[in-house]
């Protein structure tokens, strides 16, 4: 299934208003069908982007979100980053937390932060390097470059190369390790076949089959990104309508706390009707 962008421009703007009534910063809003920014120029606050094309070559100071078909995120990054498109390339430089949603995304640069990519395909270049911890979740997922956190991977097929110092954990029906990577903690891997290791690979730590006590649960589909993009879509509207409608949703939750079993009624007859 293509993810529905459409459901996240709305998802985007009901978080924007979210967080206008949370932070007293200012937020800078940008919708246009290309957005570019020069090496040369800076965001100096809070900046939420909606564009099918956007390329970010200049310094963001605050923290930013883009929304698009294609994005490039090519310059220094001082806050978080959220991207969410079809296409992401991350190639920059980012000293806070990366967050990744997209069909295809590519990562290249150097990240002080974590960074937590999801999407069809996700791959993580041998150029890049990873401060902190490194979450990757999709259909194929390829990680080689340094990384010196810890390092987990949930996919129908994992490909491990590089350089990683802390412990590796991988759940796929395919898992290939790349000759002369080094892990320097452990690696504990889920899959159906057993793991053998090529000569060249280091591994300094153990390493550790785990089975599944339970048949395993469908829980991988073709569809994972559009998924996963409702899901994000849902919890950013939640937060906005939290935010706006605050006494009724204070008052919701009192009701259910005080009076259960009224609540437990309405809800019951309203699904029965």
């Amino acid at each position: 299934m293509k993810p529905n962008i459409s459901i996240f421009k709305i998802a985007l703007l009901a978080a924007g208003l979210f967080l206008a009534t949370q932070h007293a910063h200012a937020i800078e809003w940008i919708e246009r069908d290309q957005f570019t920014s020069g090496t040369a120029e800076t965001l100096r606050d809070e900046t939420w982007i909606s564009a099918i094309g956007i390329t970010l070559s200049g310094e963001a100071l605050d923290d930013l979100f883009a929304l698009g078909t294609t994005i490039e995120l090519r310059g220094k990054f001082n806050g978080d980053v959220w991207a969410c498109g079809e296409t992401i390339m991350a190639s920059g430089q980012f000293n806070d937390h990366v967050r990744l949603l997209a069909t295809t995304a590519q990562v290249a640069g150097k990240l002080d932060g974590s960074l937590l990519a999801m999407g069809k395909t996700v791959k993580i270049d041998p150029t890049a390097e990873i401060t902190k911890n490194v979450l990757c979740i999709g259909e194929v997922i390829i990680i080689e470059g340094s990384m010196a956190g810890q390092v987990k991977i949930i996919a129908q097929k994992a490909t491990l190369g590089g350089s990683i110092t802390g412990d590796v954990s991988i759940a796929a029906q395919d898992i290939v390790i790349l000759p002369n990577t080094v892990i320097h903690g452990n690696l504990t891997y889920t899959a159906p076949k057993e793991l053998f290791l090529s000569p060249s690979v280091t591994l300094h730590g153990k390493l550790d089959r785990i089975f599944e006590k339970i048949p395993p649960r469908q829980w991988i589909k073709e569809n994972l990104v559009g998924h996963y993009f409702l899901a994000f879509a849902a919890f950013l509207t939640g937060l906005a309508f939290n935010s706006l409608f605050f006494i009724y949703s204070t008052t919701a939750a009192q009701l259910l706390t005080t009076r259960r079993l009224s609540c437990l009624s309405i809800g019951l007859a309203a699904l029965l009707a």
